[in-house]
C-alpha cells in the first residue's frame, strides 16, 4: 500500500508543510472516488478496539509499538489464531469521554447475536483466550456499550489523507450525532486510498464507508440513527466479505 507524506504528489511543499492541502490529501484530491468501493472490506469476524489515552497525532505509523495493552492484545491475538474461528482486526482508538486506557470494546461476530461490549481492566490474554478463542462471551465482565458507536481513521503517522481527513470528520460527525453516539479517531484499518473512511455500528454488524465528506456526515449520522444506508458510501460489512463476481 502506498503511503502518503506530506510532501508526496505536491509540487508546492517546503519545509514540510502541504500547499493546498485539500487538493493534495484532502476532500477535493483528484483520487476521490476514483475506485469502486463495493467489495474492498475482505472478510473478518471479530473486530476488537483498545482505546489508547496518547494523543492519537503523536501515534507512529506502527501503533503498536506504542506498547501498552494494545501491543499486548495484539501479540496474544496473533498467538492464538489457531485457536479462533474467524479473523480477527485490532484497532487502536482514542478515548472519549468516560474511556480508560486499555478498555477493550469488542463487537462479536456478527452471527453471534450479541450486541457489542466494553470490557475495562481485563487482561488481554485472558480475554483473547476466553472470548475469542473459546466463545465463552460470560467469561469475562463486560457492559453493554449505553451509546452508538461510530470510528473513524484519522492515522496521520501513517497516511496524510487519513490524518487530514479523519480530525474534519470526527468533529463534524460529533456535531451532527449530538451526544447520540461515541465518535472516535482510530489507527488504519485499510483503505488509505478511500480517505475519509468511517466505520459505524447498524446492528448487526459493523459497517464501513469510504470516501466519506463532510457533506456526507448527515447520511452517515442518520444511518448511525437507523435510517437507510448510504450505498454510494458503503465499502462493506464486519462478517461479509466481498461479493463474488457472477
Amino acid at each position: 500500500t502506498k503511503h502518503y507524506s506530506a510532501m508526496a504528489g505536491c509540487d508546492g511543499c517546503a519545509g514540510g508543510e502541504v500547499k493546498d492541502v485539500e487538493d493534495v490529501i484532502g476532500f477535493t484530491r483528484p483520487e476521490m472516488k476514483s475506485k469502486e468501493l463495493a467489495n474492498s472490506v475482505d472478510l473478518y469476524e471479530h473486530h476488537v478496539f483498545v482505546c489508547c489515552d496518547v494523543p492519537i497525532s503523536t501515534w507512529p505509523s506502527d501503533v503498536f509499538s506504542i506498547g501498552g495493552p494494545a501491543q499486548a492484545i495484539n501479540a496474544a491475538v496473533k498467538e492464538a489464531k489457531d485457536k479462533i474461528e474467524g479473523k480477527v482486526k485490532v484497532t487502536v482508538c482514542e478515548c472519549t469521554d468516560g474511556d480508560e486506557d486499555g478498555d477493550i470494546i469488542y463487537f462479536p461476530p456478527p452471527m453471534a447475536g450479541k450486541k457489542p461490549m466494553l470490557l475495562r481492566g481485563a487482561e488481554g490474554g485472558e480475554f483473547v483466550e476466553k472470548m475469542l478463542a473459546e466463545g465463552d462471551f460470560s467469561a469475562l465482565r463486560s457492559v453493554v456499550l449505553p451509546l452508538l458507536q461510530v470510528f473513524v481513521c484519522a492515522h496521520q503517522k501513517r497516511d496524510q489523507r487519513c490524518g487530514h481527513c479523519g480530525p474534519v470528520l470526527c468533529k463534524a460527525l460529533s456535531a451532527a450525532l449530538e451526544g447520540a453516539a461515541q465518535v472516535r479517531g482510530c489507527s488504519h484499518v485499510g483503505g488509505h486510498v478511500y480517505a475519509g473512511n468511517v466505520l459505524a455500528y447498524a446492528p448487526p454488524a459493523l459497517e464501513w464507508y469510504g470516501y466519506v465528506t463532510p457533506g456526507d456526515v448527515p447520511a452517515i449520522a442518520a444511518r448511525v440513527k437507523g435510517g437507510p444506508c448510504p450505498q454510494e458510501l458503503l465499502r462493506g460489512r464486519m462478517g461479509e466479505g466481498p461479493t463474488p463476481p457472477i
